[in-house]
């Protein structure tokens, strides 16, 4: 009983998950063309994007609970932050690879850049 409540009450969220960009094909239906390569890697690389922001939450979440729990500890508080500091600099190796990836795309003119290509 008490399952099928929390399945009513929380069933108006599934338009939002399905909003979320990798909820799709990945592997495009034209693979043997250059474009369909692209559009692949273009997929694969949405896919991870999206998948590492909701990690990176967790992660954090996990880092602030080893804080508050150090206790004064300072190998726990150290590890905490340790912890902080790898989500940030993953979080900025994700973000600048797409950056990067989508500068060089739009300087050799390859669609409008990532995200933008469709064959």
């Amino acid at each position: 009983m008490m399952v099928s409540r929390t399945l009513k009450r929380y069933s108006n969220i599934t338009p939002y998950v399905l909003a979320i960009p990798f909820w799709g094909p990945i592997v495009p239906q034209n693979t043997g063309s250059l474009c369909g390569l692209l559009q692949l890697v273009q997929n694969i690389m949405d896919f991870l994007t999206t998948l590492a922001v909701p990690l990176a939450v967790v992660f954090v979440i996990y880092a602030g609970f080893r804080l508050l729990a150090a206790a004064g500890s300072e190998t726990s508080i150290k590890a905490g932050k340790d912890a902080i500091k790898a989500v940030v600099i993953g979080l900025v190796i994700v973000f600048g690879s797409w950056l990067l990836v989508n500068t060089v795309m739009r300087l050799f003119g390859v669609g409008g850049g990532w995200g933008n290509i469709q064959c």
